[in-house]
Formats: structure tokens, sequence, C-alpha cells
């Protein structure tokens, strides 16, 4: 099966990968470069979400979290929140635009709004705080 051209990873390693290998001689040790720095990129928010995320309240498969605890986050730390929120709920993957429509509700306070992902998971934000649920 490592041959044959109807498995789309066997066309990208036969015939993308060489064409970026004769522009880049490089190419397989920048892409590694860049997996590196992808994996401390990954351990650096883990660590950074974990004093966050122990202020979750979870019940019934829902997620909670306080406006006073979230509002005070920087930007890309709450936009990390609501990314691991959304994973908690289900293993589907938020819409990045979602997530800004989402952060710019809470951040003004605003009543209750809702925000659906994909996955079935949906999102509401209200004066008091975040909930994520599966919908």
């Amino acid at each position: 099966s490592n041959k044959s051209m109807s498995f789309k990873r066997n066309r990208v390693r036969h015939n993308i990968i060489p064409l970026f290998e004769e522009e880049n001689s490089s190419f397989a040790e920048s892409i590694h470069m860049l997996w590196k720095i992808g994996q401390e990129d990954a351990k650096f928010w883990h660590d950074t979400l974990l004093s966050v995320l122990s202020k979750i309240v979870c019940k019934d498969g829902s997620f909670w979290m306080s406006r006073k605890d979230i509002v005070c986050l920087q930007k890309a730390v709450r936009l990390r929140l609501y990314f691991e929120l959304c994973k908690k709920v289900n293993k589907g993957q938020g819409r990045a635009h979602t997530f800004f429509l989402l952060d710019e509700s809470l951040m003004k306070g605003r009543e209750e709004k809702f925000f659906q992902f994909p996955g079935g998971v949906s999102a509401k934000t209200d004066r008091y705080g975040l909930t994520f649920f599966k919908a």
C-alpha cells in the first residue's frame, strides 16, 4: 500500500514532497525544526493552561468557568481556553471565527448568547461566565 497512488499520503510523499525538496534541499530539516518548535509551543500552552483549567467547574458533561476568572486573562490564553473546553466536550474542532465572536461576547458581558461548534458542541456566555456543553 505504500506505493499505491490511491492513498493521499502516498501521493503527497511521492509527488509533492519531492517538488519541495527540489526547490529547497534542506526541506526535510526545515520541517523537522518546525515540528520541534511546535512541540515546544504545545508544552508551553499545556503548562500555561493548567492553572486556568483548574478553575473549571465540571458537571454532567458540561464545563463552566466564571467570567471574572476569564476576563483577566490575555486574549491568546482565552482563545486557547475556548479551544480546550471545546475539545473536552467532544473531540471535534472549533472554528476560530466563532471563538473570536464568543470572546467578544464574554468580554462585553452581554446577556445570554449561544454559539455552536462542529461535533455537537455548544457554548453559552452570560454575565456570570462561560459554559461549554454537548448539544
